[in-house]
């Protein structure tokens, strides 16, 4: 649920002046595009327990990708590891429905830094790329 509010939160700050109340019913036209600008302000925005990268990419069809990768450590090398790729129709979502959307996506990004984890691969840390 905390995470359902935070997400709730962004989503918000993204989508609604500061000065409005409630919620918007719809998103505003060009609703893909407005998702996909909101899929990436959130992710970006978002505290992972590991350094993620992640994309939101709308199509001309108005689906909008989805992609999110971490890097592990191989000798002294990183390697991309996908953690998450979804092509989603985004072009009559609701406020309620991109927040519920973006909490499965944050769940299964999570979950599969925690199965990496338990399977022993060292991921990136965030020091790992403040070195050149």
């Amino acid at each position: 649920m905390l995470v359902e509010k935070r997400i709730e939160k962004l989503v918000e700050q993204f989508l609604l002046p500061p000065d409005a109340t409630g919620k918007i019913a719809v998103l505003p036209a060009f609703g893909s595009f407005s998702a996909e600008k909101c899929l990436n302000h959130v992710l970006a925005n978002w505290s992972f327990s590991a350094p993620v990268l992640s994309q939101a990419l709308r199509s001309m069809s108005g689906e909008v990708w989805i992609s999110a990768q971490t890097f592990a450590r191989v000798g002294d090398l990183f390697r991309s590891v996908v953690l998450l790729e979804t092509v989603e129709d985004c072009r009559n979502m609701t406020q309620n429905d991109l927040v519920h959307m973006l909490c499965a996506v944050v769940d299964e990004i999570e979950m599969e830094l925690e199965s990496l984890r338990q399977e022993g691969v060292e991921l990136a840390a965030f020091d790992d790329f403040l070195t050149v």
